[in-house]
């Protein structure tokens, strides 16, 4: 006696929302990697570094078996407050190297992204028009 395979059926709806997921996650992931960045300038009105921090806790997956410990470890941040010609203010993340080379009062020059049609907004420095320099 020869068996065959059965065939798994599946709802078409099923298949659509699969296509659906894909598609926005394409788009979101478009819409951050690829927008064109606008370019600021600014003075620098403050300079702050915030030190990283080790965090552990303990977690419990069920209630017979032993805690687990988990930790974590935040990075070291360099943040600098500009403040634009038209009097907006702005933190804007800097790396080690960039923090260092900077004063209260220079100029710092850094890109917004927008998001295009999403408008997630962050703000980075301008490594090309700073080595150009």
């Amino acid at each position: 006696m020869e068996t065959t395979p059965k065939k798994i059926k599946t709802h078409p709806l099923t298949w659509l929302l699969i296509i659906a997921i894909a598609v926005a996650t394409v788009w979101i992931v478009y819409d951050i990697l690829f927008d064109k960045p606008e370019f600021h300038e600014g003075v620098i009105v403050s300079m702050e570094y915030i030190p990283g921090k080790m965090q552990s806790g303990q977690y419990h997956m069920g209630s017979r078996s032993r805690p687990q410990l988990i930790s974590s470890q935040a990075r070291d941040r360099w943040i600098a407050t500009v403040k634009m010609d038209d009097g907006n203010i702005f933190k804007v993340n800097c790396k080690l190297h960039h923090f260092e080379n900077k004063q209260v009062g220079d100029v710092l020059r850094f890109k917004s992204y927008n998001g295009g049609s999403l408008g997630i907004h962050y703000f980075a420095h301008n490594d090309e028009l700073e080595d150009a320099k």
